[in-house]
């Protein structure tokens, strides 16, 4: 039997989902400090088992760091929408929590194929949490976005989970009509819609050239809005 100590708390969620293993803290000689919920791994071709150990505080803040998929809601090559989903994934790596990125320009989503099949098994059923970045296209939401979303299985993706809501424009609105017309829908899907859908307006002129927001205004607003959402 073997021990070792884990140092990443993001893939623990995940791991969990294997095995679980209960082991009273006697059991664990010299290691009253560790946790007694270990993950149990049975080792390729022989009988041993590793156990990865977590302290008591790593194990309280995995519980709670669910994994996120930020989706950026636009097919348009070079798009405000990826920029901004990209500087979303920065701001919440500083804040040490993992997401993964959904960008619409790099996926069909018009066939339910294996292609889409691998996506959403990789980016929507495994996430509890959502952050969806949308440009306004005619006053509304992007249609690619409503494209993707109704190929899905709504009920293993969408259903009973979480989502944050972030509008774009290079106008003044933030596309606040798309975030208002995509927030009926994810109701109807039995979402659960946070309250502060924060209207990006002109953010062509916001960002640096290195696409982060050099706008201090717009960068408290949106740490704002993820602080909220990371406890919601």
């Amino acid at each position: 039997m073997n021990f070792f100590f884990g140092k990443n708390r993001y893939y623990l969620p995940v791991i969990t989902k294997i095995r679980k293993l209960y082991l009273n803290s006697y059991q664990l000689a010299g290691l009253e400090d560790f946790y007694p919920l270990c993950i149990a791994i049975q080792n390729n071709g022989n009988n041993t088992i590793d156990f990865l150990l977590f302290s008591k505080q790593d194990m309280l803040i995995a519980d709670k760091s669910p994994i996120i998929t930020i989706i950026s809601g636009s097919s348009r090559d070079d798009n405000n929408s990826k920029k901004v989903a990209l500087e979303y994934q920065r701001l919440l790596r500083l804040k040490e929590i993992e997401s993964a990125l959904l960008s619409l320009d790099e996926l069909d989503v018009l066939h339910r194929n294996a292609d889409f099949l691998e996506m959403e098994n990789r980016f929507l059923i495994p996430a509890s949490k959502f952050i969806i970045i949308m440009p306004e296209y005619n006053g509304s939401y992007p249609g690619i976005l409503k494209l993707m979303i109704d190929n899905t299985d709504v009920a293993k993706a969408w259903a009973h989970k979480k989502v944050l809501l972030t509008g774009i424009s290079t106008g003044r609105a933030g596309n606040l009509r798309g975030m208002e017309h995509l927030t009926g829908s994810l109701l109807h899907m039995k979402m659960n819609v946070h309250h502060n859908r924060l209207p990006i307006s002109q953010v062509n002129k916001l960002m640096n050239e290195q696409f982060q927001f050099a706008d201090q205004a717009t960068l408290q607003a949106i740490q704002a809005q993820l602080d909220d959402f990371l406890t919601f």
